[in-house]
């Protein structure tokens, strides 16, 4: 077994069933944007924790390594499931099938961003949305703990995460391969002023949308 995948597993069996951090923020965020009636992918879907926010009057398939959480998911949400390593290439899972493809807390986990994001937009049928979040692991707190050879509580002293995000970091990826990329600051209520006006500095997490656009009949995009 991957060592990446064989650590998170172990945290996942002390979480199972859990909670997820800023879960409601996402997963209302994810709800609002995915709608009904939709054919869905979760890249990721670990316990269910933000799935259960958008699998109501979805078509639903959950995707992860982890067979337990997995079995859990079909049972509660009435969902298809694959068990699949991320790390392989995604686009095995259907070709411009998708309406939605969510993959939330999962880009720090995986090698190779760059390629995914390749895969993961072949994923995303013409006219359908990719979205998700990743940690802010360059937060101006985070960049002083770091200053201070301090990472306790930072993005960088989790084990499992291979790739550390920041702002531009995660805005330029998404749009070299996708269009109207929007990133959506998460972070503590009373802070939340802060990270709308430097989400760089003083987001929590950086959630994220973006459109594979529709080729009209003159072969240009449109939506």
């Amino acid at each position: 077994m991957n060592k990446i995948i064989e650590d998170y597993t172990k945290r996942n069996d002390k979480n199972a069933g859990g909670l997820s951090l800023y879960g409601r923020e996402r997963g209302g965020l994810f709800r609002s944007i995915i709608g009904r009636g939709k054919k869905v992918i979760d890249l990721g879907a670990n316990h269910g924790a933000l799935t259960q926010f958008y699998a109501d009057g979805n078509d639903l398939t959950a995707v992860d390594f982890d067979k337990k959480n997995l079995e859990i998911l079909a049972k509660r949400f009435g969902a298809s499931v694959i068990i699949f390593d991320l790390n392989e290439d995604v686009s095995a899972l259907g070709n411009g099938k998708w309406d939605a493809v969510v993959m939330s807390e999962v880009l720090e986990h995986l090698y190779f961003p760059d390629r995914k994001m390749i895969e993961i937009r072949k994923l995303v049928k013409p006219g359908g949305v990719f979205l998700g979040s990743v940690p802010n692991g360059f937060s101006l707190k985070n960049r002083i703990r770091y200053l201070f050879n301090k990472p306790e509580g930072t993005t960088m002293k989790e084990p499992t995460h291979i790739t550390h995000f920041s702002y531009k970091r995660i805005k330029g990826l998404l749009q070299d391969n996708f269009e109207c990329v929007r990133i959506i600051p998460i972070q503590q209520r009373r802070y939340s002023w802060l990270a709308k006006l430097s989400p760089n500095f003083f987001a929590f997490l950086l959630a994220f949308e973006c459109r594979r656009p529709k080729p009209n009949a003159t072969g240009n995009q449109s939506w």
